[in-house]
Parts: C-alpha cells; sequence; structure tokens
C-alpha cells in the first residue's frame, strides 16, 4: 500500500511539472535574416542604450543569467579578453542581464569590464530574443549569443555555446560572417 502511494505521489508530481510547463511556453529566437528586435535598456551606468543606435557596425549580442555567477563572469572575462579583435572586426559586444543597472556597475567594476552591460530585469527583451529556457519547473535565462549585421538583421544565433569560450566561437562565427 506505501509503495502505491509513493508510486501515485511521483505520477501526481510528474503529471503537475509537465502541466505548468505546457502553459508556459517560451519564445524562440528571432530566426537569421530577420530584423533584430529594437530595444533601449539602461547600461550599467544607467544610460540608456538603444541597439538602433549602432546601425552600421556588427553588434554581439550575448545573454546571461546573473551577476554574482561564476560562469556569468568567466564568459565575460572571454569577451573583455577579446575586445581589441572586436574593434578591429568593426564589432561592438553588448551582454544582457537581468539585474539591475547597479548590480552590472558593480559588476563591471569588479571584473573590470569596458562593454555594456543593459539591464533587463523584467525580462522584455530577453523575452523578445527567446532567451529563456526551462530547467525543471523554473525559468532561466539562457546563455545565448546574436551575431547582429551592420543592417539591423540577425546573421547567426549561438545557442549551447562553450562556456570556458564564448567569445571565441562569437569571434570565429562573426569573422565567417563578414568573409561570405
Amino acid at each position: 500500500m506505501h509503495e502505491t502511494r509513493h508510486h501515485f505521489a511521483v505520477v501526481l508530481t510528474v503529471i503537475l511539472i509537465a502541466v505548468s510547463l505546457a502553459g508556459c511556453a517560451l519564445p524562440p529566437h528571432p530566426a537569421a535574416g530577420t530584423s533584430a528586435p529594437d530595444f533601449t535598456l539602461p547600461n550599467q551606468d544607467g544610460k540608456p542604450t538603444t541597439l538602433s543606435d549602432y546601425h552600421g557596425k556588427w553588434v554581439v549580442l550575448f545573454f546571461y543569467r546573473s551577476d554574482i555567477s561564476h560562469r556569468s563572469s568567466a564568459e565575460a572575462h572571454t569577451f573583455q579578453n577579446d575586445l581589441r579583435k572586436y574593434d578591429e572586426t568593426h564589432a561592438v559586444v553588448l551582454g544582457i542581464g537581468p539585474d539591475p543597472a547597479a548590480s552590472h556597475k558593480d559588476f563591471a567594476d569588479k571584473e573590470q569590464l569596458q562593454f555594456p552591460l543593459l539591464a533587463d530585469p523584467q525580462l522584455r527583451v530577453t523575452r523578445q530574443y527567446g532567451s529563456l529556457t526551462k530547467q525543471m519547473i523554473h525559468t532561466l535565462v539562457a546563455y545565448d549569443i546574436f551575431i547582429i549585421d551592420p543592417h539591423g538583421k540577425i546573421a547567426r544565433v549561438l545557442s549551447d555555446f562553450d562556456a570556458n569560450d564564448p567569445s571565441g566561437r562569437a569571434l570565429s562565427a562573426l569573422r565567417n560572417l563578414q568573409q561570405h
């Protein structure tokens, strides 16, 4: 009898999780070749930053989970270390995270980051870019990179990138796109 109750409880839990996930479909990434959704978000200094202001440049836009995450810190450093290479390819790097601008300021200062970190605490832009993922019953920011061409079109979407060198993967894709 006890085993039957336990089995029932497990089955009921699985059903409840499945039902909760089914009702919360996550938006897909915008497709390559489509216009990148424009946005204005505050950077780490509270200054409004608008994507369309970068028209005419390549943009490497990456989403990250938290200013206090070890993975986010390691990833941000890969972009920081490659800033000169992005300058050489006429590209700018923008990071978007869910923490407020003040948290981004502390993160940028602590990690000595010299590129804009944009605050999206309501996840409005993160959702527009389909950069949310489900893990069990939690919705989290996905680690995604979007390469946006000088005309404002999404040229490449990189998901599930190598946590050790996301910038290297983005630079490789960027250079490949610029050669064609």
